[in-house]
């Protein structure tokens, strides 16, 4: 059987409820719309917009205590600059002090050096002395008392061989003589041995070792203590990176003169950009205040609006930049479609939030 078709009558919106309610004939449906309530938002932004207007106020104040402290900077950049210069002249001069301090410290340390090894030399032979003083004291003592004079080359005497040892005819007490076997060869030890004289010297610098050979004998002495190569190695590769720090400390105090006007140029520069910004906030502050006071918020989305219908479509009359509005041809019939179908009383309505869909069932 054919179903009456009733038409929707009246649609109507209860803003404190945030309900949509749509009539068709004596049945109805309703949609929680509250998603679309922003007045949370307005009163949000209504007390960033006093927390914004208290921060500007505190940039003014903050923009002339900059500008204080940048002119102070300024005086303080042009009196490094000054600074700078005298330390330039500076470094030069103690550059070429620490090269004479070098020099002499390397002079002081072999003299003292050499005189350390001088006076534990010194020391030695003192002691030596002071024992042979009292030595020679006591000697000359006994030598008197028994010789009457002080003259020990005056008593009578001759030498004789024993064997290899060579000794005097009245030789004192206890004396041995020189067994000369040990310096000289014999008659015999020299017949019998064939004289080599030395046949070549040689010297091998890796090693530092001088050799004497004689005949198919050879002998070696290390000369290493003479050597000061690696001395001289250290002090070439020492000057050469003293040289190379002064280049360097010489190119950064250019990079440094450099930077100081460059940093004066954006002070400047920054000064001048401070002065308009005091400007745009100014100017800033006054227009948010005309707004707050024309529009009782700083919301642009909140603005009184009506709807319209074009073609299927339901609109704002005011709507914000790139809104689409809401199709509603998928979710409701046409006259002409409803004229066609058998009548369904609407069953329910919903809005999906997420999607800002609007459903109605029927």
């Amino acid at each position: 059987a054919a179903a009456a078709d009733d038409d929707i009558s009246a649609a109507s919106f209860d803003s404190p409820t945030n309900t949509l309610r749509i009539d068709e004939g004596t049945s109805f449906v309703t949609a929680d719309l509250s998603d679309l309530d922003d007045s949370a938002g307005v009163a949000a932004n209504a007390a960033d917009i006093a927390t914004n207007t208290a921060d500007i106020a505190t940039n003014t104040t903050d923009i002339a205590t900059n500008t204080a402290d940048i002119a102070t900077n300024t005086a303080n950049i042009a009196t490094n600059t000054a600074d700078i210069a005298t330390n330039t002249a500076d470094i030069a001069t103690n550059t070429a002090d620490i090269a004479t301090n070098t020099a002499d410290i390397a002079t002081n340390t072999a003299d003292i050096a050499t005189n350390t090894a001088d006076i534990a030399t010194n020391t030695a032979d003192i002691a030596t002395n002071t024992a042979d003083i009292a030595t020679n004291t006591t000697d000359i003592a006994n030598h008197i008392a028994n010789d009457l004079d002080t003259d020990a080359t005056n008593e009578l005497s001759d030498v004789q061989l024993t064997g290899t040892t060579l000794e005097l005819t009245n030789a004192a007490a206890g004396a041995t003589g020189v067994d000369l076997d040990a310096t000289f060869a014999t008659d015999a030890e020299l017949a019998a041995a064939a004289d080599d004289d030395i046949s070549a010297a040689s010297f091998d610098s890796p090693t530092n070792t001088l050799r004497i050979d004689e005949g198919t004998s050879f002998v070696t002495a290390d000369l290493s203590d003479l050597d000061d190569s690696a001395g001289v190695a250290a002090n070439a590769a020492d000057i050469a990176t003293n040289t190379a720090d002064i280049a360097t400390n010489t190119a950064d105090i250019a990079t440094n003169t450099a930077d100081i006007a460059t940093n004066t140029a954006d002070i400047a520069t920054n000064t001048t950009d401070i002065a308009t910004n005091t400007a745009d906030i100014a100017t800033n502050a006054t227009d948010i205040a005309n707004h707050i006071a024309n529009d009782l918020d700083m919301d642009a989305t909140n603005e009184l609006s009506d709807v319209q219908l074009t073609g299927t479509t339901l609109e704002l009359t005011n709507a914000a930049a790139g809104a689409t509005g809401v199709d509603l041809d998928a979710t409701f019939a046409t006259d002409a479609e409803l004229a066609a179908a058998a009548d369904d009383d609407i069953s329910a309505a919903s809005f999906d939030s997420p999607t800002n869909t609007l459903r109605i069932d029927e």
